[in-house]
């Protein structure tokens, strides 16, 4: 028995038991048949039935006004094809390349190997986002979850403006707080005794190693670079000769390594110079011991490295010399640990195996230096690069005289903190290097 409806939310008909179809007629002309475009639904129930079949229409007609295209929906699409649609046509314009990297990087790992990714747009609900939730942050940190959540609700709300599901879902689920006992002592102790930055006994065998060059590691004079600078890794990587300033004892920091996908597809994966975090400049004062790194690496630069066009200050030594890639450098840094018996802190954790990496440098800089007598902690943010402390006018004389005594870890630690030869030696060393390479430019081009 069909029932009929003059105000155009369509007829509806008990098909079997529990199942109902319903007929919806569009006002606006199917462009195929020039005829009003009909949509037909199914539900368990009649209030069911004929909802779908009026999202569907209203869904059609949106896309159809707005952007003239005849689609027909496939009620077969799952969400993860939904979320894959979105982060390419809504979130990869408004980011930059190397973010979009890591944000499809992120929900291939926490969203589409989840049942969410694989549900239909009609079985979504508060409930099934809801366990989602709970799922995730159960297993990785409040950090790691954030980005996978944000997106599901931008996804959500833009489902119900295109009228493909009828609520927010994924806005009205609530991920449950991880709830942690305050008197449970295993785990208390196991925070504690987790190691966070470098020891003082760690820095030395770092310094030490670097000035014997027992084992002619490529990575420890990077280590002592990183612990004396704060750099983070990726901007260390795209640090070209043009932006150190040894009159001023500055380097400026203008770029950093990100990765990409090199076309639109995905797949294949390409490294780049990007803007740095905050897209913001900043400068770094350099002490007497970074002074030296910068001459040492110069010097293996121009040994090993047989053409640099990007006129980097440590690229690889290898064709196509190119900027070192986070990964390589970590793969080094780990083995020069081991060698030098430097204990990282490895531990099970929730995501896999951990240890302290070559980001920890930077935090080892940035404890030590907040940390030790009479700090300025508004300096060392602003030589970090903490955003929240990005002083426009950070060219000032003040502010490199500021710097200027940060304590750095050598400072701190190191007895002979000073170069074992003097600046002024150093200071002639590389104008004999920019000599030498003025002259094997002049070379290049007489060839």
């Amino acid at each position: 028995m069909k029932t009929r409806k003059s105000n155009g939310e369509g007829s509806c008909r008990k098909i079997a038991p529990g199942k109902y179809e319903c007929v919806i007629q569009s006002n606006l002309i199917n462009p195929k048949t020039l005829k009003p475009k009909r949509f037909m639904r199914r539900g368990s129930t009649e209030k069911e039935a004929r909802l779908a079949a009026i999202m569907a229409m209203q869904a059609w007609e949106k896309e159809y006004k707005n952007n003239g295209n005849d689609i027909n929906f496939k009620k077969t699409r799952i969400l993860g094809e939904y979320m894959t649609e979105y982060m390419e046509g809504k979130v990869k314009g408004t980011i930059t390349d190397s973010a979009y990297y890591s944000y499809y990087r992120s929900m291939q790992r926490y969203f589409h190997p989840y049942r969410i990714s694989k549900f239909q747009l009609q079985n979504l609900s508060v409930k099934a986002f809801q366990d989602y939730y709970d799922e995730i942050t159960q297993k990785y940190s409040k950090k790691t979850c954030s980005l996978p959540i944000q997106l599901c609700r931008r996804l959500c709300k833009d489902l119900v403006n295109r009228c493909l599901i009828p609520e927010d879902y994924a806005s009205q689920a609530i991920p449950k707080k991880e709830v942690i006992d305050e008197y449970n002592r295993e785990r208390q102790e196991e925070e504690e005794q987790k190691k966070k930055v470098f020891s003082r006994e760690d820095i030395i065998k770092f310094y030490n190693e670097w000035k014997s060059h027992l084992h002619n590691s490529q990575y420890v004079v990077v280590a002592v670079f990183l612990l004396e600078t704060g750099l983070r890794a990726q901007e260390f990587a795209a640090l070209q000769n043009s932006d150190i300033d040894l009159e001023k004892n500055i380097i400026t920091i203008k770029r950093a390594v990100g990765k990409r996908f090199v076309d639109e597809d995905g797949g294949k994966v390409e490294e780049y110079l990007k803007v740095p975090k905050n897209k913001k400049q900043r400068i770094i004062y350099l002490s007497d011991i970074a002074k030296e790194c910068i001459a040492d690496m110069q010097r293996r630069t121009s040994t090993y490295c047989k053409e640099n066009k990007d006129d980097l200050l440590y690229p690889v030594f290898r064709k196509p010399y190119r900027a070192r890639s986070n990964s390589t450098m970590e793969i080094g840094f780990k083995t020069l640990c081991n060698v030098l018996n430097i204990d990282r802190g490895v531990q099970q954790g929730k995501n896999g195996i951990k240890g302290l990496c070559l980001h920890s440098l930077r935090h080892t800089f940035i404890t030590y230096a907040n940390t030790a007598s009479g700090n300025n902690s508004l300096v060392v943010s602003m030589m970090a690069g903490h955003q929240q402390w990005v002083n426009e006018n950070i060219y000032t004389h003040e502010n490199i005289e500021a710097m200027a005594q940060i304590q750095t870890p050598g400072k701190l630690f190191i007895d002979d903190a000073k170069p074992k030869h003097s600046i002024e030696i150093d200071d002639k060393d590389y104008q004999e290097f920019l000599e030498f390479k003025k002259w094997k430019e002049q070379q290049g081009k007489k060839s």
